[in-house]
């Protein structure tokens, strides 16, 4: 399973982001591996999931930062943070980190402005 937010020139592209709520036992979702791709000016953070549910996203917008909080999840890669400087024009950084044990947190730095439109978080 794969979960993917889009970065789309410098920004984080159109407000749909599925949010959906997990009951309380649900099984921890762990994040195998994490990409970030980029191709005509756009770029995609790519977290390949395996068990548990879809997780619970909340946004928080913070100054220069767009950042999400993804919970009920781990990182289960063999690094415990991502990061990749200057991904595209107008994204300073792509940060992803465990924020507590059942949690990790994206951070996306825009050059110069908030990051302000955000694209699918898809799953399959």
């Amino acid at each position: 399973m794969k979960q993917i937010l889009g970065v789309s020139g410098g920004a984080i592209t159109s407000a749909a982001v599925l949010i959906l709520a997990q009951s309380p036992t649900a099984a921890m979702t762990q994040v195998r591996d994490i990409q970030l791709t980029s191709a005509n000016g756009e770029v995609n953070l790519v977290l390949t999931t395996e068990g548990g549910e879809r997780p619970e996203v909340f946004v928080i917008r913070r100054g220069n930062d767009f950042i999400a909080d993804i919970i009920n999840t781990q990182l289960t890669t063999s690094q415990q943070s991502f990061q990749e400087n200057n991904p595209i024009p107008g994204v300073s950084s792509v940060v992803v980190t465990q924020l507590d044990p059942s949690s990790i947190r994206v951070i996306v730095t825009g050059a110069g402005g908030q990051p302000d439109r955000l694209v699918p978080v898809r799953q399959g």
